[in-house]
């Protein structure tokens, strides 16, 4: 992974997140070398907060 550059997008509710999910798979899918990166809120579900595990390089949970 290239380590200066990312992709960074933002979720705040569990819509936004599947959103991010859904865009973090079709950057993987082009072959990227860039590490992607969300910003989640702390009101995200469970579930969708461990699918960003395995979807990001990097998870900042910040309180909204």
């Amino acid at each position: 992974m290239c380590s200066n550059e990312a992709f960074v997008t933002l979720a705040t509710t569990d819509a936004y997140a599947l959103g991010a999910l859904v865009l973090a798979e079709s950057i993987r899918q082009v072959g990227t070398t860039r590490n992607l990166v969300v910003l989640i809120s702390n009101h995200l579900s469970e579930l969708i907060r461990f699918e960003c595990l395995f979807m990001f390089n990097y998870i900042v949970i910040r309180l909204f």
